[in-house]
This record gives structure tokens, sequence and C-alpha cells, in this order.
């Protein structure tokens, strides 16, 4: 019998991967894909926004605070919780991988308080890894 080895194409960041959790907490899932992919059957995001349209959740497309990322935002009628989920979306696997990187390295710290404080260090782990890469690359 052959073990195949399949690599996660979704994970969870932000605060309720790495804390601290709080009351306006929101639910961050990393997906791989592209919204203006030519072969949308491959497109993990855009079959994902699809099946929840299916299920009639009233999304929102957002480009907010000025981050550097793409996704959409949305709540789950019915749900106890009124956590948004925010969809972020990963252009490609070396993107995907710098986010899940990110994710990795925020877990090991204690936790930071400060919301303006938490995305820079984010964005530290990030380029951190997007630097290496470059590297690699030449």
């Amino acid at each position: 019998m052959t073990n195949l080895l399949i690599k996660p194409r979704v994970f969870i960041t932000g605060t309720m991967a790495y804390g601290p959790i709080t009351d306006d907490s929101d639910i961050d899932i990393v997906l791989i894909g592209d919204i203006d992919a030519e072969e949308p059957e491959f497109d993990d995001t855009k079959n994902f926004r699809e099946f929840l349209e299916s299920l009639n959740i009233d999304i929102h497309d957002n480009k907010v605070d000025n981050r550097n990322y793409r996704g959409y935002t949305f709540t789950i009628p019915g749900m106890k919780t009124k956590r948004k989920i925010q969809i972020i979306f990963a252009y490609g696997e070396d993107d995907f991988l710098a986010w899940q990187y990110a994710t990795k390295q925020m877990k090991k710290i204690n936790p930071i308080l400060d919301k303006g404080e938490r995305v820079k260090a984010f964005q530290r782990f990030k380029s951190k890894y997007e630097e290496v890469l470059k590297h690699d690359y030449h």
C-alpha cells in the first residue's frame, strides 16, 4: 500500500491561530488561488466562494485597511457566533508558504496585544520568508 502525502491547501491564520483572541477576532482562512484564474476549476478560492454562494451565504468583497492582500468576508447565518470569516487569497505556492511560515513564527512568540504591532510582526516574518525565496531563485 502506498502512502500519499497530501499538502493542505488551506489553513487558519490571524489571532485565531496565534492569539490573542478577542471579541472582535475574526476567523482568517488562507487559500491558494487567483480570482482571475484562467482555469477556475483549479482555483480553490473560486470553488470555495461558489460553494458558499450555493448555500445562500452573503459574501462581501473587500480590500480594506490598505491590507496587501485580497479576499472576501462573510458570516454564516444562524450560527451562535457572529464572528466574521475572512478568506485570504494566496497567489500561488510561494505566497501560500509565506503566509504559512509567518503564521508558524507568530505561534512561537508571546501574543502581541496591540493590533498594529501584531500586523507589523506578521509582515516582518512574511517578508523574511519572501527574501529567502528571492535569494534561492538567484
